[in-house]
């Protein structure tokens, strides 16, 4: 009996997967997939996220300047500027789609509510 050949020839034609040496230990190369599949979109019957994108930064803007909100993180609110900032290295330093790791927008009742994170640690 023939040994099956490479993972990806055993996968469907698929623009969203792409195949990833990763350096093992010994300084072998371990094959494997990595999924290029967009965050999914989340809902239970009372709570909906959707993936954060650039288009969400007004509604982290008044999140961040809510006193309230802010007391316990900042001690203050945030200016609209460090919101920008915070939010342009969450959207790219660490998002990594790749492994499913984002920033969800949450919504009740179709209003927003707040964020949730599933992310990796800050690369400097």
């Amino acid at each position: 009996m023939n040994a099956p050949g490479p993972v990806e020839d055993r996968l469907p034609a698929c623009p969203a997967w792409r195949s990833a040496g990763v350096q093992g230990l010994d300084g072998a190369t371990i094959a494997g997939i990595i999924w290029l599949v967009p965050l999914p979109f989340l809902a239970t019957a009372g709570l909906s996220l959707r993936p954060v994108t650039e288009d969400d930064l007004s509604m982290m803007v008044d999140l961040n300047s809510d006193p309230a909100v802010m007391a316990h993180i900042l001690g203050r609110p945030a200016s609209p500027a460090e919101t920008a900032a915070e939010w342009s290295a969450r959207l790219s330093q660490r998002t990594d789609v790749a492994r499913g790791l984002g920033y969800w927008a949450g919504y009740h009742a179709e209003q927003f509510v707040g964020w949730w994170a599933a992310s990796g640690p800050s690369v400097n």
